[in-house]
C-alpha cells in the first residue's frame, strides 16, 4: 500500500446494510425508490431562488415513469411563463429542502411503501399519501 489511505476507515449504518445488501444478493443490485419525478439539484436550487420557494420542485415525470399518484409538475408556457407544479416540503413529516435530502429521505422506505408527502401547491400545504415506484 501507497500509505495514502492508512487509517481510513468506513462505516455504513445497520439499517442500510439490513436495507441494502439483500436487494443487491437478490437483483444484483440496489433497486431505490422514487416519486417518478425527474430533478435537478442545481435547477432546483435555480428555481427555488427566482420563484421564492423552499423544498424539491417537482418538474416532470422521470423518463419511463409515471408521477406518483396526484403530484403535479411544473410546465413552460409557450411565452416562457412558469406555471409552478408541486413542490414537495416534507416526507413523513419531515422537512425537505434539496433534491439531495429528498433521495436521502426516500432511501428510509422501500419501492411499494406508501408515504405522506407535504407538498406546497398554489400557497396550500397538502400531505398526499404517496406509494413509491421503483428505479428501474
Amino acid at each position: 500500500p501507497s500509505g495514502a489511505s492508512a487509517g481510513i476507515g468506513f462505516a455504513v449504518p445497520v439499517d442500510t446494510v439490513n436495507r441494502v445488501v439483500p436487494q443487491i444478493i437478490r437483483h444484483g443490485r440496489y433497486i431505490r425508490p422514487t416519486l417518478g419525478i425527474r430533478t435537478d439539484e442545481e435547477l432546483n436550487r435555480r428555481l427555488c431562488e427566482l420563484l421564492k420557494v423552499r423544498g424539491v420542485v417537482v418538474l416532470r415525470p422521470a423518463p419511463g415513469k409515471p408521477l406518483a399518484g396526484g403530484l403535479r409538475e411544473t410546465t413552460v408556457g409557450r411565452d416562457g411563463a412558469i406555471a409552478l407544479g408541486d413542490v414537495i416540503v416534507a416526507v413523513e413529516g419531515k422537512p425537505i429542502e434539496s433534491v439531495a435530502q429528498l433521495l436521502a429521505r426516500l432511501d428510509d422506505f422501500k419501492p411499494g411503501d406508501t408515504v405522506g408527502v407535504t407538498v406546497m401547491r398554489q400557497g396550500r400545504a397538502a400531505t398526499l399519501p404517496l406509494t413509491l415506484g421503483t428505479d428501474g
